[in-house]
């Protein structure tokens, strides 16, 4: 056997390992996982995203965050923002008292809101659009691309492209102060294939964050804690950013946070995540 034929021997070995269903990948494969990572939601994916009605569309929270945003701007041309760049104090409690997204810091009074970026969700929706391309910011002043004018006549396209965006573009790590800024974000598609396999139940937010970590262990390398192990603290980061944020922002999840500080938080998919997302099984 000559060096030539040697070569395509090892190739054919080393593409079989590639395409063997793997037990830390939930039976998904090495290329499989290579998809999910980096082409989330194509054609080569195994998830993939569902039309949907205009009644589910409406289920959304953040893509209803952002069509506020853009009805704002189709009636009234532009929005002057503040001297650092944020939405004005008007429109930020216009846009939450929509309660489309609730938040607990908010709605218990803890936190007055008054500015963007008192809000979650107020802030995440003009960054959204930002990024998406459907709003640029120029002179001090917010206003909708010629992408945005198009966008609600296709609301379909528009939650596609904010999906798009929030998995690959946006820095998951930017509302909380954990240095690991690519737990949840990476492989998050992994974290749908374990709603779409175990999300029928209520189930411990702890049970994904181990199943994730498991499929994706160099994530804890060089992780430090002072005050919980490392396992917690990569858990409580996971969970945080997949769940509490992702999740709940476009409506994937319920979560039962439980009546005492201390019980645990119960994850669940919402009726809704089975509509919006298509599964392609292993090795197809």
């Amino acid at each position: 056997m000559n060096l030539d034929e040697i070569n395509k021997e090892i190739k054919k070995v080393m593409d079989s390992k590639n395409k063997t269903g793997l037990s830390e990948f939930e039976g998904y494969s090495p290329e499989e996982m290579h998809h999910i990572i980096h082409f989330l939601f194509d054609e080569v994916c195994p998830v993939q995203l569902n039309q949907l009605s205009k009644e589910e569309l409406n289920m959304i929270p953040i893509l209803n965050g952002v069509k506020f945003l853009v009805n704002y701007l189709i009636e009234n041309e532009s929005i002057k923002l503040t001297v650092k760049g944020f939405l004005p104090t008007k429109i930020v409690a216009e846009l939450y008292s929509q309660k489309y997204f609730a938040e607990e810091i908010i709605e218990s009074g803890i936190s007055k809101l008054y500015k963007e970026t008192d809000s979650l969700f107020v802030n995440i929706s003009r960054i959204l659009a930002e990024l998406s391309g459907i709003v640029k910011k120029a002179k001090g002043t917010l206003s909708l691309t010629a992408k945005g004018k198009k966008c609600l006549h296709n609301e379909q396209d528009l939650l596609e492209n904010l999906f798009r965006v929030y998995c690959r573009k946006f820095n998951w790590a930017y509302y909380d102060r954990y240095e690991m800024m690519d737990i949840g974000r990476l492989g998050c598609g992994f974290t749908l294939l374990l709603l779409n396999k175990y999300g029928d139940s209520k189930l411990n937010q702890n049970f994904y964050a181990q199943k994730y970590f498991t499929a994706y262990p160099m994530l804890k390398e060089n992780v430090h804690s002072m005050y919980r192990t490392v396992d917690e603290y990569v858990a409580n980061c996971y969970t945080l950013r997949s769940f509490d944020r992702f999740g709940r922002l476009f409506g994937l999840i319920q979560n039962d946070k439980g009546v005492k500080y201390k019980d645990p938080i119960m994850i669940q998919k919402s009726k809704l995540f089975d509509s919006i997302f298509k599964f392609v099984p292993t090795g197809n």
